[in-house]
């Protein structure tokens, strides 16, 4: 959704969660990688235990982690950022050409190695 949004001409993606105690020191990074990956800034507003704004290059400027639960508010001057990564204007194209690289050595990979013996470590061939 993410880089659907950047596609556009957002510069800034607010992001609601609620994630429990257990879980509230991991989703910032998560916001951190959209940020960089679309080259916008991200808020994400958590109701009691974690919050975080992100500029478009992956800096934390405001973190706020309460595992037991607390309000808090965060202000933050966020630069805004006009240019795209040519990650989110060319879409999953990466992804599909390295799944289709995998296929390829999976089927290439027992192919070449048909016909070929193979030896045990250790294993010596005398001729006598």
């Amino acid at each position: 959704m993410s880089r659907r949004l950047a596609r556009g001409d957002t510069q800034l993606i607010a992001v609601p969660s609620l994630s429990g105690p257990p879980l509230a020191e991991l989703p910032h990074t998560q916001v951190v990688f959209r940020a960089v990956e679309n080259r916008v800034a991200v808020v994400m507003a958590d109701v009691a235990y974690n919050s975080a704004i992100v500029d478009a290059y992956g800096h934390v400027l405001q973190l706020v982690i309460t595992p037991s639960g607390a309000a808090d508010v965060l202000v933050a001057d966020v630069p805004l950022h006009d240019t795209r990564p040519l990650y989110s204007s060319l879409g999953d194209w990466l992804g599909w050409m390295s799944l289709a690289g995998l296929v390829g050595f999976m089927i290439y990979m027992p192919l070449s190695l048909k016909g070929s013996t193979v030896r045990r470590v250790g294993e010596e061939r005398r001729m006598l």
